[in-house]
């Protein structure tokens, strides 16, 4: 919304997972089939918007890549099924959780922030294992990722749009007041980790 201040963008995420469920026996698809769900998501993105509590700025955003991980996570062409099957190594959590603190702490230096003056915290839905290592990576608390852990209970893995559904279950709780900081952590093939901060009742800059 910079370039375009007075512009409106709708921001939809859907993911249908079971498109690339595999059924055979070996662990990967038992994984994969297990810890992702489909769902779809969206949002409305404008700067003419008066800001209140319940609409956050996107104040500014970090992208990290991993490119010695790039295996990490990826998709491979199954020729006896057909179809693209996902594929999760099991160090990922280590390798989302060693890394997940460098580009949170370059967003929030950037903006002159620490890592305590961020309020509300919106992650991605990666699996148990992932969510667990991006909360000691960061120091957070469980309370700090309950959405993040209640959108995985209830829907799995939705990919793209986990943050999203987390983000409105943060909106709805009413905890959110002005002035408020939040992050958002998302992370994917590549592999990547995009970071996001939001500052709630005041205008961005994006």
């Amino acid at each position: 919304m910079r370039t375009h201040p007075d512009g409106v963008a709708l921001l939809v995420c859907c993911e249908i997972n079971s498109a690339m469920y595999v059924v055979d026996q070996t662990p990967r698809t038992g994984i994969v089939n297990s810890l992702f769900g489909d769902g779809a998501a969206a949002v409305v993105l404008t700067g003419r918007a008066r800001p209140t509590a319940r609409t956050p700025s996107v104040v500014d955003f970090e992208s990290f890549c991993l490119p010695e991980h790039w295996a990490a996570m990826r998709f491979d062409w199954n020729a006896d099924a057909g179809k693209w099957s996902f594929y999760v190594d099991r160090d990922i959590p280590y390798v989302i959780g060693g890394n997940i603190r460098e580009p949170v702490e370059t967003l929030l230096k950037r903006n002159g922030l620490d890592l305590p003056e961020v309020r509300h915290w919106i992650v991605h839905t990666g699996g148990g294992l992932v969510i667990d290592a991006v909360r000691r990576g960061l120091d957070l608390s469980d309370h700090d990722l309950r959405h993040t852990r209640s959108v995985l209970r209830d829907h799995g893995n939705i990919s793209s749009g986990s943050f999203l559904v987390s983000l409105q279950r943060l909106l709805a709780e009413g905890s959110v007041a002005e002035g408020d900081r939040g992050v958002m952590v998302t992370m994917g093939p590549g592999a990547q980790i995009e970071t996001a901060l939001l500052e709630f009742g005041k205008p961005g800059k994006s």
